[in-house]
């Protein structure tokens, strides 16, 4: 609902929005000038699969989050995961920043990124901005206290959906004929 995309969920959605269509666009730039970046990204999500299925059969690790045997199956699914090699840092050299700027998203790398990763990261800001409020009495000095009420923030529906347009302008590049596009809502 309205409460849930004026909230942190929004903004923590437009970050994973964002990283996805700067990802996937790096990977049609690579592929454009003939380097296999595909590969190196489809390695390092094998790769953290693997760590994941590792981690959750030697610790006993169980959660409703997880399925422990679909993820053992996908970790498994190319090649056993003792012939995977795990990655730990980027699945690129470059990190988000490099890239972006790689592929000409800059400017969307600075409008979303630093914004949306203090939500992801639950930084001070987003607290402050999501779920604090001054107090009101003036022998307090003003300092924050936790807000009475949900506090929406900017909807960010309209700037998700210019973003997926763009997911989905590149699907087209890759797929053509693929017209499909989100409308704006009158």
């Amino acid at each position: 609902g309205l409460e849930q995309a004026s909230g942190i969920a929004g903004r923590v959605t437009l970050r994973i929005m964002m990283e996805s269509y700067v990802t996937l666009k790096y990977l049609f730039h690579e592929e454009k000038a003939g380097n296999v970046a595909w590969d190196a990204y489809r390695e390092y999500g094998l790769g953290q699969l693997s760590l994941i299925n590792k981690k959750y059969e030697e610790q006993g690790l169980s959660t409703s989050l997880v399925d422990n045997e679909h993820i053992s199956y996908l970790a498994n699914e190319d090649k056993w995961t003792e012939f995977v090699p795990i990655n730990i840092g980027h699945w690129n050299e470059l990190d988000l920043r490099k890239i972006c700027v790689k592929v000409g998203e800059k400017k969307l790398y600075d409008m979303y990124y630093s914004y949306t990763s203090g939500y992801v990261h639950g930084s001070w800001g987003a607290a402050r901005e999501s779920a604090m409020q001054s107090c009101l009495n003036p022998l307090h000095r003003l300092h924050r206290i936790p807000s009475f009420r949900i506090t929406l923030l900017p909807n960010p529906n309209e700037e998700s959906r210019k973003l997926l347009n763009k997911a989905l302008a590149l699907v087209d590049v890759g797929y053509p004929d693929f017209k499909s596009r989100i409308r704006k809502r009158p």
